[in-house]
Protein backbone atom coordinates (compact mmCIF):
# COMPACT_ATOMS: atom_id res chain seq x y z
CA UNK A 1 0.00 0.00 0.00
CA UNK A 2 1.56 3.27 -1.11
CA UNK A 3 1.11 6.49 0.88
CA UNK A 4 1.73 9.80 -0.80
CA UNK A 5 1.67 13.46 0.12
CA UNK A 6 4.00 13.73 3.08
CA UNK A 7 6.23 16.68 3.84
CA UNK A 8 9.82 15.58 4.24
CA UNK A 9 12.36 18.04 5.60
CA UNK A 10 16.02 17.04 5.69
CA UNK A 11 19.45 18.39 6.47
CA UNK A 12 22.34 16.16 5.42
CA UNK A 13 24.34 15.15 7.38
CA UNK A 14 22.36 16.52 10.35
CA UNK A 15 20.33 19.43 11.70
CA UNK A 16 23.45 20.83 13.36
CA UNK A 17 24.58 21.85 9.85
CA UNK A 18 21.69 24.35 9.67
CA UNK A 19 22.25 25.52 13.24
CA UNK A 20 25.93 26.22 12.64
CA UNK A 21 25.07 28.18 9.49
CA UNK A 22 23.66 30.81 11.88
CA UNK A 23 27.26 31.67 12.70
CA UNK A 24 29.51 30.72 9.78
CA UNK A 25 28.37 30.04 6.22
CA UNK A 26 31.56 28.12 5.39
CA UNK A 27 31.00 25.26 7.85
CA UNK A 28 30.29 22.00 6.07
CA UNK A 29 29.88 19.03 8.38
CA UNK A 30 30.82 15.70 6.85
CA UNK A 31 29.24 13.42 9.47
CA UNK A 32 26.39 13.61 12.00
CA UNK A 33 28.68 12.93 14.96
CA UNK A 34 28.16 15.23 17.97
CA UNK A 35 31.84 14.75 18.78
CA UNK A 36 32.73 16.05 15.31
CA UNK A 37 30.44 19.09 15.68
CA UNK A 38 31.45 19.88 19.27
CA UNK A 39 34.47 22.12 18.48
CA UNK A 40 32.33 24.27 16.14
CA UNK A 41 29.59 24.47 18.76
CA UNK A 42 32.10 25.57 21.39
CA UNK A 43 33.56 28.21 19.07
CA UNK A 44 30.23 29.79 18.16
CA UNK A 45 28.07 29.22 21.24
CA UNK A 46 30.49 28.65 24.13
CA UNK A 47 28.86 25.28 24.90
CA UNK A 48 31.77 22.96 25.63
CA UNK A 49 31.93 19.22 24.94
CA UNK A 50 28.51 19.20 23.27
CA UNK A 51 26.83 15.80 23.54
CA UNK A 52 23.21 16.69 22.77
CA UNK A 53 21.86 16.76 26.31
CA UNK A 54 18.80 18.95 26.88
CA UNK A 55 20.70 21.60 28.83
CA UNK A 56 23.31 21.83 26.05
CA UNK A 57 20.65 21.98 23.32
CA UNK A 58 18.88 24.78 25.16
CA UNK A 59 22.15 26.70 25.58
CA UNK A 60 22.82 26.40 21.82
CA UNK A 61 19.26 27.53 20.99
CA UNK A 62 19.70 30.54 23.29
CA UNK A 63 22.47 31.71 20.92
CA UNK A 64 20.16 31.86 17.91
CA UNK A 65 18.98 35.39 17.23
CA UNK A 66 16.95 37.23 14.62
CA UNK A 67 20.16 38.61 13.13
CA UNK A 68 21.99 35.31 12.86
CA UNK A 69 18.76 33.68 11.61
CA UNK A 70 18.79 36.12 8.68
CA UNK A 71 22.46 35.27 8.10
CA UNK A 72 21.65 31.55 8.13
CA UNK A 73 18.73 32.01 5.73
CA UNK A 74 20.95 33.80 3.23
CA UNK A 75 23.28 30.85 3.15
CA UNK A 76 21.12 27.77 3.68
CA UNK A 77 19.35 28.48 0.41
CA UNK A 78 22.74 28.11 -1.31
CA UNK A 79 22.99 24.45 -0.26
CA UNK A 80 21.98 21.72 -2.65
CA UNK A 81 18.48 20.32 -2.12
CA UNK A 82 19.53 16.81 -3.20
CA UNK A 83 19.01 14.59 -0.11
CA UNK A 84 21.76 12.21 -1.26
CA UNK A 85 24.36 14.95 -1.44
CA UNK A 86 26.45 15.77 1.62
CA UNK A 87 25.84 19.30 2.94
CA UNK A 88 22.38 19.54 1.45
CA UNK A 89 19.06 20.60 2.88
CA UNK A 90 15.58 21.56 1.82
CA UNK A 91 14.83 23.26 5.13
CA UNK A 92 15.38 26.70 3.58
CA UNK A 93 12.53 26.04 1.17
CA UNK A 94 10.14 25.40 4.05
CA UNK A 95 11.40 28.32 6.12
CA UNK A 96 10.75 30.55 3.12
CA UNK A 97 7.20 29.18 3.06
CA UNK A 98 6.83 29.82 6.81
CA UNK A 99 7.90 33.45 6.32
CA UNK A 100 5.65 34.02 3.33
CA UNK A 101 2.44 36.02 3.59
CA UNK A 102 0.88 33.60 1.08
CA UNK A 103 -0.56 30.60 2.95
CA UNK A 104 -1.71 28.65 -0.12
CA UNK A 105 1.08 26.13 0.49
CA UNK A 106 -0.53 25.16 3.82
CA UNK A 107 -3.84 24.53 2.07
CA UNK A 108 -2.05 22.45 -0.58
CA UNK A 109 -0.28 20.31 2.04
CA UNK A 110 -3.48 19.85 4.05
CA UNK A 111 -5.41 18.87 0.92
CA UNK A 112 -2.68 16.40 -0.07
CA UNK A 113 -2.62 14.83 3.39
CA UNK A 114 -6.41 14.57 3.47
CA UNK A 115 -6.44 12.87 0.07
CA UNK A 116 -3.70 10.51 1.20
CA UNK A 117 -5.63 9.65 4.36
CA UNK A 118 -8.76 8.97 2.30
CA UNK A 119 -6.78 6.75 -0.09
CA UNK A 120 -5.24 4.94 2.88
CA UNK A 121 -8.65 4.39 4.50
CA UNK A 122 -10.00 2.96 1.25
CA UNK A 123 -7.01 0.61 0.93
CA UNK A 124 -7.37 -0.57 4.53
CA UNK A 125 -11.09 -1.17 4.03
CA UNK A 126 -10.43 -3.10 0.80
CA UNK A 127 -7.81 -5.27 2.51
CA UNK A 128 -10.12 -5.94 5.49
CA UNK A 129 -12.96 -6.91 3.14
CA UNK A 130 -10.68 -9.29 1.18
CA UNK A 131 -9.57 -10.91 4.46
CA UNK A 132 -13.22 -11.29 5.46
CA UNK A 133 -14.20 -12.87 2.14
CA UNK A 134 -11.17 -15.20 2.19
CA UNK A 135 -12.00 -16.32 5.73
CA UNK A 136 -15.13 -18.07 4.47
CA UNK A 137 -17.38 -16.21 6.87
CA UNK A 138 -20.71 -15.00 5.59
CA UNK A 139 -22.43 -11.75 6.30
CA UNK A 140 -26.00 -11.54 7.48
CA UNK A 141 -28.55 -8.82 7.77
CA UNK A 142 -28.89 -6.63 10.85
CA UNK A 143 -32.37 -8.06 11.29
CA UNK A 144 -30.92 -11.57 11.64
CA UNK A 145 -28.52 -10.29 14.31
CA UNK A 146 -31.38 -8.63 16.19
CA UNK A 147 -33.38 -11.84 16.06
CA UNK A 148 -30.41 -13.83 17.38
CA UNK A 149 -30.05 -11.33 20.25
CA UNK A 150 -33.80 -11.35 20.91
CA UNK A 151 -34.09 -7.66 20.22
Amino acid sequence: MERKGFVFIFTNPCTMQAILLHFDHTIRLNKPSKKHSAPYITTYTGVENYSGKEKERNAVMDCLTVDNYKYMMEHINMLSTDPYELNSSNIGIYWNYFESSNSDWVKYINRTIELSEDEYDICVADEAYKEYVNSGKQSRSIEALWKELNL
